[in-house]
């Protein structure tokens, strides 16, 4: 299970098809985040600049609803309120240890940025982070499945859905009176909450404005994307293994999706850096279609004759699941200290992702082509990597 997220998982209810699910997202990571130059991408390996959504827009909300799906597979978190006070106590301390971790070694992946920075710095480290809200919504999505009988957690996420999408786009910032700006980079309240709690020196700076995309306000709807995928994981442990179940996660996908654009052409429109709620329903429903592909692929045809190669084409993206969080971690880390490293070249020193870059451009590659096989590359690193820690039996919990 994805390790960040989960306890001892069901042995009986083990579902391959998760597994891929999280490699898929995993594999799609590490494309978008290690190009051989940021200047050369494909746009839909870019983030959308502000409102709209490209391919690299889902993998964020797909780390969440994976994160909800493990929940519910947890032997813990998957009971709920059928624990006794005792019980619940103990998996809420053991909900607060895990969430602490994560938010802890995204703090430290942020420190290293700035260690390897000249000059250090460390009244610019940036406070937010991809972990840091993996680790918050793991822990609010925890609480609300112990504490909450189900109907109230729907009910919790459509008023924050609601809730917020009238806070955006109804409640004005001091200084932007005008309705038109309440979704701008500079006078949306997400924004705000940030510079008044965080301070523009602990946030990103971009589009003319300091707002971070991980930021607190925005953590509230990503709460609902790790619920979405609780409530999905809570349905597939008691749903039966054919193509039914495919079909019904796809249609769901559909719905959400269309309830998502909708919602998009009304007046919120889909914005990762915002988190609005048309973009959760959206991206959920992505998450939904691709999670049915999976489950008949894996859970459906693979386990009849003649279509076991269904599910045996995807496991590589199994291995790849199976130690998201090293993988995740790990890249992190590695894309830091690489730029360290000088080789030198005709103009001079340069760091060894440049190098490469170089010389995949005069292999005859497209500047863009060339970035791309870089990341390719790097893919294809990392899923060796795992592979060993998969044959060894070697698997990153937390």
């Amino acid at each position: 299970m994805l390790t960040p997220v989960s306890d001892t998982p069901v042995p009986s209810a083990r579902l391959s098809s998760l597994d891929v699910f999280r490699g898929l997202t995993i594999a799609a990571m590490l494309v978008v985040n290690n190009p051989g130059s940021w200047k050369h991408v494909y746009p839909p390996l870019r983030h959308a600049e502000w409102h709209g959504c490209t391919f690299t827009d889902l993998v964020f909300p797909f780390f969440l609803f994976a994160v909800g799906l493990s929940m519910a597979f947890s032997r813990r978190l998957g009971g709920g309120l059928a624990q006794t006070p005792g019980e619940m106590a103990r998996t809420s301390l053991g909900v607060l240890k895990r969430a602490a971790i994560l938010v802890a070694m995204g703090l430290l992946l942020n420190a290293l940025s700035v260690l390897l920075r000249d000059p250090i710095d460390f009244s610019r480290l940036r406070l937010p982070g991809v972990l840091q809200r993996i680790g918050v919504c793991f822990l609010l999505a925890s609480l609300v499945v112990l504490y909450l009988p189900r109907v109230w957690q729907y009910l919790l996420g459509g008023f924050i859905l609601v809730g917020y999408w009238f806070l955006l786009s109804q409640v004005p910032v001091p200084g932007f009176d005008d309705a038109a700006t309440r979704l701008s980079p500079a006078g949306n309240m997400v924004a705000h909450v940030d510079q008044i709690v965080l301070g523009p020196a602990h946030m990103y700076t971009a589009l003319g404005a300091a707002h971070d995309p991980e930021g607190l306000l925005s953590t509230l709807p990503a709460l609902v994307t790790t619920l979405m995928g609780f409530w999905t994981g809570a349905w597939l442990r008691t749903a039966p293994r054919g193509a039914s179940t495919a079909g019904v996660l796809a249609l769901a996908g559909l719905v959400a999706m269309a309830a998502g654009w909708l919602w998009s052409l009304a007046g919120f429109p889909l914005n990762k850096n915002l988190w609005t709620s048309s973009y959760v329903l959206f991206t959920a429903g992505w998450a939904l279609l691709t999670l049915a592909g999976c489950w008949l692929a894996c859970q459906t045809l693979g386990a009849r004759d003649g279509w076991r190669w269904a599910g045996r084409a995807l496991w590589p993206m199994e291995v790849m699941g199976l130690n998201a969080i090293l993988a995740f971690v790990g890249s992190g880390v590695l894309v830091r200290l690489m730029g360290l490293i000088k080789i030198d070249a005709a103009a001079g020193p340069v760091a060894l992702p440049r190098y490469i870059f170089t010389r995949l451009e005069s292999a005859g590659l497209s500047p863009t082509d060339a970035s791309l096989a870089y990341a390719l590359l790097t893919l294809g690193l990392w899923w060796l990597v795992l592979w060993v820690c998969y044959r060894q039996r070697w698997f990153w919990k937390i």
